[in-house]
């Protein structure tokens, strides 16, 4: 029962609603104490439990940046430092220390210290965007603001740059070598007057053409030209810059609301990661965790710097004998049995698993066969239809010539080889041979075969005269079997 309830408080989801009800109470606190004013001359109790509150929020701060995963301090801050969040906390630290110094100090102003604290209260309800992160509508949101918050720099940027030339500018024509004017009228001047004219107020000092500087030493001296400079001013600033600005948000957006699930996950790992390592309390009651924290990891300090204890008969550190029986004990038989035991099973175990594996394999294997085999049969159906529609096309083919040219006459049985596979092919060459034009005979032919023989015979013969050669005279034959000849 005890470890099913110390697991239910470790749960980062648990850890994590204790603090957020934690940190409304708190913000409960502060606005309360900073809503009854600072009348006193020395702190509260109510004050003095807010700095209770705060102290143990800083030894949650010292805990995390303790327990970075580094070896030097300059890492370990520079690694917790690389979250906003925590640039977050240190910020609304530093103020609120401020506020609490300037509080304790007897003569110190009080509209600064009420400044002071509300700074800081104001950076403790930003820090409770945090809690948002958890759900799956907001935490995306938070992306996009900080985002925006990039895109709102580079906005500023550019914009301090055409304020700043207008201010000065416009300073310069409306009252040049303005002696009676202090230095936060000019100040004023140069740069609130122009910002707060972006957003159309503040147009009369440039709009005041009947003013008269015998009776009011401020008037502007060339409100026409100021007035031209204005315009120039918020045509660039209001329709220019601020619509890059418009587009620079929507681009933001658009981005983050296409990857909505990815940055939502990962915004709950991390919340859920940083919570799984914090101590179950929720502050102020956090500092007793952070005690015991403190003295766990003192007594493991203390245990390891007595290292001699296990290496010499005589502790030096600690002024006693060793305790400890540094060579090991031989096995039993009942131990040797025992490991032994629990091989062979462990090994049947992976010999079954591997054999499992295996057959598993083997499986897989037969049922990529099989499948291969399907579709090799199905290529195959498909070939043997190309052919039997090939044979369609060729006797459709015959019987179109047929019914064109008509039936053939003559079969010429000398067609190429080609022809031979396939059925009617001597008729399909004849024809072919018809359509291009061969239309002899087949005995014109063979007597132009049977002439041109001859005159070869006749070619040998002479040309044996010549050379004398009379040993290979050939024998006259009858000139009645020239086709014999020609068939052998």
């Amino acid at each position: 029962m005890m470890r099913r309830v110390q697991a239910f408080f470790l749960v980062p989801m648990v850890i994590f609603l204790y603090n957020v009800i934690s940190t409304f109470a708190f913000l409960a606190l502060y606005s309360y104490v900073l809503l009854q004013g600072l009348n006193t001359h020395y702190p509260t109790p109510l004050e003095y439990v807010i700095f209770v509150w705060f102290i143990s929020l800083c030894t949650e701060i010292i805990r995390q940046i303790w327990r970075e995963d580094a070896k030097s301090l300059r890492q370990r801050l520079s690694l917790w430092l690389s979250n906003f969040w925590n640039i977050v906390d240190v910020v609304k630290s530093v103020v609120f220390i401020t506020g609490c110094v300037l509080r304790l100090i007897p003569g110190a102003r009080k509209d600064a210290t009420i400044i002071t604290l509300a700074i800081a209260l104001i950076i403790f309800y930003m820090r409770l965007l945090h809690i948002f992160s958890a759900n799956k509508h907001l935490g995306p949101k938070l992306i996009m603001i900080q985002k925006m918050f990039a895109d709102l720099a580079v906005f500023v940027s550019i914009l301090l740059v055409f304020l700043v030339a207008y201010g000065v500018a416009s300073e310069a024509v409306l009252h040049p070598g303005s002696n009676n004017a202090t230095h936060q009228k000019t100040l004023q001047r140069v740069f609130y007057r122009p910002y707060i004219q972006m957003f159309g107020e503040g147009l009369e000092a440039e709009d005041n053409f009947e003013c008269n500087r015998d009776i009011d030493e401020d008037c502007p001296e060339n409100p026409v030209f100021a007035a031209i400079l204005l315009v120039i001013y918020l045509f660039l600033s209001n329709v220019l810059l601020l619509n890059l600005l418009i587009a620079m948000f929507n681009y933001t957006f658009t981005t983050v609301q296409e990857n909505t699930d990815v940055y939502w996950k990962y915004q709950r790992y991390k919340l859920i990661r940083e919570y799984y390592k914090r101590p179950p309390l929720p502050p102020p009651f956090i500092i007793m965790s952070h005690l015991y924290l403190l003295t766990k990891e003192l007594w493991k300090k203390l245990v390891l710097a007595c290292k001699e204890c296990q290496k010499s008969a005589y502790c030096t550190c600690c002024r006693k004998r060793n305790v400890y029986n540094h060579d090991s004990p031989p096995l039993t038989q009942a131990s040797l049995h025992e490991i032994t035991t629990w091989e062979s099973v462990k090994g049947e175990d992976y010999l079954a698993n591997q054999q499992e594996r295996e057959q598993r394999d083997t499986h897989k294997r037969m049922k990529n066969t099989d499948r291969r085999i399907i579709e090799l049969t199905e290529s195959v159906a498909k070939l043997a239809g190309d052919v039997n529609l090939i044979h369609e096309k060729l006797e459709s083919l015959q019987t179109l010539l047929i019914q064109k040219l008509g039936p053939p006459k003559e079969l010429d049985m000398c067609a190429d080889d080609a022809f031979h596979d396939i059925p009617d092919a001597p008729t399909l060459a004849l024809y072919a041979k018809a359509a291009n034009g061969e239309r002899k005979s087949p005995r014109l032919k063979f007597q132009k075969a049977v002439e041109s023989l001859s005159m070869a015979k006749e070619t040998v013969t002479a040309s044996n005269l010549v050379n004398g050669d009379t040993t290979h005279e050939p024998e006259p034959k009858d000139e009645t079997e020239p086709k014999d000849t020609i068939d052998s």
